[in-house]
């Protein structure tokens, strides 16, 4: 739609200017040359191309980039509001001081979760961005597969485990820590 009305435009612009010479070829104080070669049409002509053309392509092409990238910064806000959600189930238990069994496996189903939003990032990460890609997506990996080891390692799979201080204060440094990667890695797509 958008091409159409460019090119009803420039039709236009075109025959107005061609009106407008007609009418200034009437004009006695002005006189034209009216030899026109055949290197004189192909100039004008590329003139057109380059000045109509080009611009349309580039502008796309721009575009279906920017939507792209888009669409991995909404990966990444998915990944970030899956963590949050583990990050809050925790400061619930913690509030409340009790960790029960129905706790624990909502939090392995959130990190479920989150496990197939991280993967989804990290393989359109690789198919949008092969060679520019990779660092991205070792660093978003690593940092998940750290938090997620750290986080449900060990005691929390305890029948007696409880959110105290030093777990929560453990986890908090390893989620920002997962949550910077997510964040460093939108800016590093919006630099590709």
């Amino acid at each position: 739609m958008r091409k159409i009305i460019l090119i009803i435009i420039f039709l236009l612009l075109f025959i107005s200017g061609f009106v407008a010479g007609k009418f200034a070829g009437n004009i006695p104080l002005v006189q034209l040359d009216y030899k026109m070669t055949l290197g004189d049409i192909s100039n004008f002509l590329i003139a057109i191309f380059i000045a109509i053309v080009i611009p349309l392509s580039i502008n796309s092409w721009l575009d279906d980039k920017r939507k792209l990238k888009d669409f991995l910064m909404d990966e990444v806000g998915n990944c970030v509001k899956a963590l949050s959600v583990v990050r809050d189930t925790f400061d619930e238990c913690y509030k409340k001081g009790k960790f029960k069994k129905e706790d624990r496996k909502n939090i392995l189903l959130y990190f479920r979760r989150l496990d197939i939003s991280i993967d989804s990032l990290i393989n359109q990460i690789e198919m949008l961005f092969k060679n520019k890609g990779g660092k991205v997506r070792e660093e978003i990996k690593n940092t998940y597969i750290k938090y997620w080891k750290k986080t449900t390692g060990g005691a929390l799979m305890s029948d007696g485990f409880k959110v105290d201080y030093d777990f929560v204060s453990d986890h908090y440094k390893n989620y920002f820590e997962f949550e910077i990667a997510l964040k460093r890695a939108v800016h590093k797509i919006n630099n590709f």
